[in-house]
């Protein structure tokens, strides 16, 4: 006994459409995560940067108005 094979499923244009969008969006959304990844990897160390050079200056202008 074979077991019969199903015939090939054609597709409406309404399941095209939507299977189209979700490639699209999957692909924007690998994109954005992509994007911030690299804004974040570019970002954090001149924060961190930034951050220096603050107490920096600040310790230093605190050392320089020292009050009797």
């Amino acid at each position: 006994m074979q077991i019969p094979t199903p015939a090939p499923i054609k597709m409406t244009y309404f399941e095209s459409i939507l299977e189209y969008s979700i490639r699209i969006s999957n692909r924007l959304f690998e994109l954005s995560e992509r994007y911030v990844g690299t804004g974040l990897s570019h970002s954090i160390p001149l924060v961190l940067k930034g951050k220096m050079l603050f107490i920096i200056f600040f310790s230093s202008l605190k050392n320089m108005i020292r009050t009797p």
